[in-house]
């Protein structure tokens, strides 16, 4: 659906003969309004990607040395003991 509003350009610039149905104003307003939804969205589907990668991993984005804890999870510590992740705090259960 990204390549829509190309063929509508299209169509638009050839439709009206040798002029076209849009002004020169017009071609450069539509053409601008396309690349920057067309950023926002790339944007966006990035942010996504990353996010969704990074859960799925279990990695921080840029530090994967790191452990990732979600807020359920618990990991065993030395001897028999839990640390249980709670927010940005661990605290240690014996």
């Amino acid at each position: 659906y990204c390549l829509a509003p190309l063929v509508l350009f299209a169509l638009l610039i050839v439709g009206g003969g040798k002029d076209g149905i849009m002004s020169e104003r017009a071609v450069d307003d539509y053409l601008l309004a396309y690349t920057v939804g067309m950023y926002v969205y790339l944007l966006v589907k990035i942010k996504i990607l990353i996010h969704e990668l990074c859960t799925v991993l279990k990695i921080w984005c840029f530090d994967i040395v790191t452990p990732y804890y979600s807020k359920s999870s618990s990991v065993k510590g030395g001897c028999g003991d839990s640390i249980v992740a709670n927010g940005s705090s661990l605290k240690k259960i014996s």
